[in-house]
Formats: C-alpha cells, structure tokens, sequence
C-alpha cells in the first residue's frame, strides 16, 4: 500500500468518526502532542484540548466532512499533505450550511501507523460577522 493509500485510510477513518460524532475516535488518529488549527478559534495542542475543540466543533453543527486527498509527499518520519474538504454544518436551530476549504496535514510516523501532528485548516466562506 503506498503512503497516499495510507493517508486516505486515515483520512476515511476521520470522515467515519466525524459522521458517528465520535469524539474519542477522531482524537486517537491525533499524535499526543499534535496541534489542530482551525480559523477563527485559538489553536488546539494536545488530546485533551482537542477533545475539547472537537466537542465545540459538533456542538457548532458540523455533521459530515468530506476529505478530498491531493498531494501527499513522504520525507521519511513526516508524511504532507495538502488537500481540499467539504462539510456539512448545521447550527442549532438553523438550516444546512455546506463550505468547502482546504488544508494542510503534517502525519507522523508512529508504531500505530500514520497520526496527524499538524492539522491546519482554512474554509472558502468569508468570516462570520462581528
């Protein structure tokens, strides 16, 4: 199986998890130390912040993620990727709101396979007003 094939099962793994709303198994494809970045909130480092920042992430409405694997580029213990998302999200008591973005995930090498260190993303939807 080649790195890409890896990453687009964990990728799946992730799309999974996110439908099931399943905190705990989106956090375990996560390093102990990794970071998740996403606009507009404070950056997210470690298993129990990120359980946090994925509680918010359900509780905010979203409900299905779609990971589009682009480039992927292995440099030995650190796997690249950049690629393209799609979501659905739906706010409490408000109607579905489909955005699309992209990100940029460093995975790391480790002797449960590949986990995510850093997970940046990025939506195409202008910021929510202020």
């Amino acid at each position: 199986m080649s790195v890409k094939e890896k990453i687009e099962k964990q990728n799946a793994k992730f799309m999974d998890y996110v439908i099931k709303q399943d905190i705990e198994g989106v956090v375990s494809l996560y390093t102990e130390d990794a970071c998740f970045m996403a606009p507009n909130v404070p950056m997210a480092q470690g298993h129990e912040v990120l359980k946090m920042a994925f509680k918010g992430v359900f509780d905010a409405g979203v409900k299905e993620v779609k990971i589009n694997t682009g480039v992927v580029i292995d440099s030995g213990d650190y796997v690249l990727e950049r690629s393209t998302f799609t979501q659905k999200i739906q706010p409490p008591g408000m109607g579905v709101i489909e955005d699309k973005g992209k990100l940029v995930v460093v995975w790391k090498k480790t002797p449960d396979g590949y986990k995510i260190f850093w997970d940046i993303i990025n939506s195409d939807l202008p910021p929510p007003p202020t």
